[in-house]
């Protein structure tokens, strides 16, 4: 039976014109876990001096997955940028801090950017979005440039700025199954996104299959091969998997175990080569749905190249949603400072980011139009602004980027013939 996502009447958003000034000052204080230890810049507030101020945070030792390629990004362009010149001749400082993936913590975060007047709050990442948008949007604080939504405020309210395209990879992956010529596809999830189901059942539709299997894995199990077994049973022969790293890893221990030959489709960020170690022949083939471009291609020349220049640690891996992007985020955000004129404020920038109506990272992820909200779409994710997706596959447990650009799948999503 084919799913809908429910839909409503498009109303047009205006595209506004014109784009001014932006600004700041933010102080981590000694609770959050992450200090900022730069040294560039002379400080100052509220926009006056050379100096922009803004905030990156991240779970660093939260119970759950850490993202500290989250933070070293985000600090490796502080790094980068100023070397270059600054933004507009002043100063980027970056200050982090530690979400820990607990509500109060979190809110912890977003309270000391208020405090100090951040310019933005920029590509990061938490468990408990919910704890910290509505307080910077009240501050009229921009979240700006992050990868993932994870809370219901980071796709409806009006100064959250996601980049990544969040459901969209899943329907992406669908149709790739399908294009692989796989005919019983199972969608795994975690307990907690369910609303990935509908857009993936979409897709499949759109395609006329429904799915072979629909499992919900729970987020604090270690062992999975009850669900796994589940997933894999009656000839499953594509697995489209939206869970974390940890929970692909415990999965793949029951599916090695199983013998099962299903190709594994999964996220750009969690399926990664690090998930991949010991799995290997398993993850042969597997394809990764990618917000953003492979670390490996041109348009993060610079990344690369900044991350060995200013040491950033090479234990962690960069080639995921989280360091990809951070990147792109501060890229975008730079973008937008360029452009503006008068007092440095963060009300000024929210303003000039709601006016963006095309962010061209240089193919680090698809042209992104803020102007435009997504009304025909499900209530709830008004602002998911990018629907398209690429893809990586493992080759001998190295993801290698598939040729071809970005596609938009919005279509799929709804339950309609891609083209």
């Amino acid at each position: 039976m084919m799913r809908h996502i429910p839909t409503r009447g498009r109303s047009s958003v205006a595209r506004r014109a014109g784009i001014v000034g932006i600004a700041a000052a933010a102080l981590v204080l000694s609770s959050c876990g992450g200090d900022s230890d730069s040294d560039t810049g002379s400080g100052g507030d509220g926009g006056s001096g050379d100096t922009i101020k803004v905030m990156t945070w991240a779970p660093l030792t939260s119970q759950l997955t850490n993202y500290p390629a989250i933070t070293e990004a985000a600090k490796t362009y502080e790094q980068y940028i100023n070397d270059q010149g600054g933004i507009n001749g002043m100063n980027l400082e970056v200050l982090t801090c530690d979400e820990r993936g607990e509500p109060a913590a979190a809110a912890d975060c977003a309270r000391q950017a208020i405090q100090e007047d951040v310019v933005a709050v920029i590509s990061s990442f938490g468990y408990t979005g919910d704890a910290t948008i509505p307080l910077l949007q009240g501050a009229d604080i921009a979240m700006f440039g992050g990868c993932c939504s994870n809370a219901v405020s980071d796709l409806t309210l009006d100064n959250a700025f996601i980049m990544g395209n969040g459901p969209a990879y899943g329907a992406a992956l669908a149709q790739r199954a399908v294009d692989d010529g796989k005919k019983k596809i199972a969608i795994v999830v975690i307990d907690g996104a369910q609303t990935y189901i509908e857009p993936i059942a979409n897709a499949l539709a759109a395609n006329g299959l429904e799915p072979h299997k629909e499992v919900i894995l729970p987020a604090t199990a270690q062992d999975l091969a009850p669900q796994a077994a589940q997933a894999l049973a009656d000839g499953t022969d594509g697995v489209i998997m939206i869970v974390n790293a940890d929970s692909i890893k415990a999965f793949m221990a029951a599916y090695k175990q199983f013998g099962s030959d299903a190709r594994i489709y999964g996220p750009q960020g969690n399926l990664t080569e690090d998930v991949a170690k010991g799995f290997e022949e398993e993850l042969e083939g597997a394809i990764t749905g990618n917000s953003y471009a492979d670390i490996s291609e041109p348009a993060y020349d610079d990344f690369r190249a900044a991350l060995e220049e200013y040491g950033a640690p090479t234990d962690i891996s960069y080639n995921g949603l989280d360091g990809l992007g951070t990147w792109a985020g501060y890229t975008a955000f730079t973008d937008i400072v360029e452009d503006m004129e008068g007092e440095i404020t963060s009300k000024a920038f929210l303003e000039a980011a709601s006016q963006t109506s095309e962010i061209d990272t240089g193919g680090m992820v698809a042209p992104v139009d803020f102007t435009q909200e997504w009304t025909e779409g499900p209530e709830g994710y008004e602002r998911l602004f990018n629907r398209t997706a690429k893809f990586s596959t493992f080759e001998d447990g190295k993801l290698v980027a598939v040729p071809g650009d970005f596609v938009d799948y919005t279509n799929l999503m709804l339950g309609k013939p891609l083209n």
